[in-house]
């Protein structure tokens, strides 16, 4: 019976043994997978944390895409205002540039006529003067004999005082109108 005794003693040792090394064995195993779980958890944090700064990113990339939107079609609108101004100043100018040279032909023509009314007026001062010489020429006795006869055209004498006047201013006459006609 001793014996009996002293194996199951050696056996229970044996399996108090197996126990302990296997619950060393389990303990040691459940410290590792609590590690690796406080691990995991940290991992996990991590990623979050990396998610919510992706997401931040992304809103923040999709607001400066909006806003970036925004002002590319402010300044496009902006551009098709001056494009619209541009070709209404265009307009304008072609408007004001034939209103130019339609004043400047108006122009030419008034200098014309003005340079043409000079010149019948320096003509008819002359032949003013002309007369006005002659007749001092001829004194009171020219007066009396033939009164002055109204002239229908200023360029239109009687033939009478046509022949009483002084060559100079005969020829001089003839000069003037000559060079009035050659400028026409």
């Amino acid at each position: 019976m001793t014996i009996t005794i002293i194996k199951y003693n050696i056996l229970h040792i044996k399996n108090v043994m197996l126990f302990y090394f296997a619950s060393k064995k389990i303990l040691s195993e459940l410290e590792s997978a609590r590690s690796e779980i406080e691990l995991l958890r940290n991992q996990l944090s991590s990623e979050r944390t990396s998610i919510k700064n992706l997401e931040s990113l992304l809103a923040s990339n999709r607001e400066k895409k909006f806003q970036s939107q925004m002002v590319t079609q402010e300044k496009e609108t902006e551009i098709q205002l001056f494009k619209d101004k541009l070709s209404l100043a265009e307009s304008k100018l072609a408007s004001q540039s034939r209103e130019i040279s339609q004043l400047r032909s108006k122009t030419a023509m008034l200098e014309t006529e003005l340079d043409m009314a000079k010149r019948q007026l320096g003509t008819e001062r002359f032949e003013r003067e002309c007369a006005v010489q002659e007749l001092r020429r001829h004194g009171p006795s020219y007066r009396t004999t033939s009164p002055p006869q109204p002239s229908l055209s200023p360029g239109s004498h009687s033939p009478e005082r046509s022949s009483r006047r002084s060559p100079d201013c005969s020829l001089n006459r003839s000069l003037n109108r000559a060079s009035s006609l050659k400028e026409f």
